[in-house]
Parts: C-alpha cells; structure tokens; sequence
C-alpha cells in the first residue's frame, strides 16, 4: 500500500488511469493531492466524506474507480483504453489513491489519482488503519455548507518515506 502511495506522489505519470490511451500525447501532467511537503503550505490536501453525508461523491468516487480497474459500472466506456491494462488478479482488490473515503477520490473530474491492484488482505488492513486515524484525530467529513469550504474543512496529508 505504501508503494503505491509512494508511487502515485513521485511518479504521478507511471499510475493508472491513464490521463491518455498509450501513445498518444497527455494534455497535461497529473497532480495527485495528498503529499505532505513542508515546504509547500499550499500544497493540495485531502477532505474526508462519508457515505452517509455525501451519497453523490462516494458514489462518483466507486463508480470511477471500478471504470478504471475492472472496465465495469457506468464510466467504464472512459477507461477502456486508460484504465488498469489487466483489472485485478486472484486475491487482489483494486486500491485507489486518494481514497474513496475523501472529496478529491477517484470521482473527481481532474483524473488526479491513481489505481492499482494490490493484495487484498493488504488492501483491507489499510483501509482498518484510514478508519482508526479519521476517529482517533477526530478528522470531521466535509461540511460543504461552511463559509470557505476549503478552506475552513479538515485538511489532511499522507507521508510516505
């Protein structure tokens, strides 16, 4: 799991989907969000949403992220030349970054964001230790009806060594 956070922050262009089918020219670099840079305080960050609060979001977000890695669901027809080459294989799950669990996940319409196949008991173990830190640092979903949504929600970083 970590790999492939690792991946998707330092070598955004090698992760699926592809922002183009495979020769053809990318009409701009990716720019995954989520990366903790001290150095860089506007550094785009990541918003939790829960399924119960952001029924449309969540949604989006697993709608896309199955398009991507298994070519199903409704927004299969946009993957079918970007997405993971060969879906998941036996006893993988597809991970996604960032995760279904925030705003900017798979369903955002910038494509800045990566999937993978991955072991699945690895897979749900990650996804365990997200649930733990949104609890334990009391990390609040997105509350689209606050002044300055951005900048006044919950922002938060993944550090990857």
């Amino acid at each position: 799991m970590a790999e492939h956070l690792y991946i998707a922050f330092n070598q955004p262009r090698s992760t699926y989907p592809l922002l183009a089918p495979p020769g053809q020219p990318w009409p701009r670099d990716k720019k995954i969000p989520g990366k903790y840079d001290p150095a860089n305080q506007d550094a785009p960050g990541l918003h939790r949403i829960t399924k119960k609060l952001h029924p449309d979001e969540t949604k989006a977000n697993k709608d896309h992220k199955d398009g991507a890695c298994f070519k199903t669901g409704p927004q299969r027809d946009l993957y079918r030349d970007t997405g993971l080459p060969n879906g998941t294989n036996p006893g993988e799950q597809c991970d996604e970054y960032p995760f279904a669990s925030t705003l900017e996940g798979a369903g955002n319409a910038s494509w800045d964001c990566s999937v993978k196949s991955v072991p699945a008991k690895d897979n749900r173990v990650a996804g365990g230790m997200l649930r733990e830190y949104y609890v334990d640092d009391r990390m609040l979903a997105w509350d689209k009806g606050l002044d300055r949504p951005s900048e006044t929600n919950d922002l938060f970083y993944m550090k990857i060594d």
